[in-house]
């Protein structure tokens, strides 16, 4: 699991370049405004984790809760028009169609303080980090029966 979990961290920035474009273009400007649900709190410097402090918006939440709070996550996120579009590991990506074309990429991933102790873990805070990617191509949609790229 922690090498999934940093594999994830890696993707967070690693989109592929066709999928990513880290400012707003055309006639649409994007800002991430993400909904607080419950049991949520902001974390701006990510935990200190990682380095995603200033590369990411972080919200937190016990360790133990953070699955079902990703969850809270992915729905709040589609009723406000992101879809679903494939992920991996502890990650869910998001796809928003732009009206001046391509597409607007939103990543969501799950970690944790991978260095704590088994003890630790059990009071842990756990964090979901969010990323937009905007204006780059659309994902690739899988054919009939195939999974999403992962």
């Amino acid at each position: 699991m922690r090498l999934a979990l940093i594999a994830s961290m890696a993707a967070l920035v690693a989109l592929p370049a066709q999928a990513r474009q880290d400012a707003a273009v055309g006639d649409e400007n994007i800002s991430l405004i993400l909904p607080v649900v419950e049991s949520a709190r902001a974390a701006p410097d990510c935990g200190g984790l990682y380095g995603l402090a200033g590369r990411a918006q972080c919200m937190t939440a016990p360790l133990t809760e953070i699955g079902g709070l990703a969850e809270l996550y992915v729905g709040a996120l589609t009723q406000t028009g992101w879809r679903t579009a494939g992920g991996g590991p502890n990650q869910v990506l998001f796809e928003r169609t732009r009206s001046s074309g391509g597409c607007d990429i939103l990543e969501m991933i799950t970690f944790y303080d991978v260095e704590l102790s088994e003890e630790a873990l059990a009071t842990a805070p756990g964090y979901l980090g969010f990323a937009l990617h905007t204006g780059g191509d659309c994902l690739p949609v899988p054919a009939e029966g195939e999974t999403p790229p992962q």
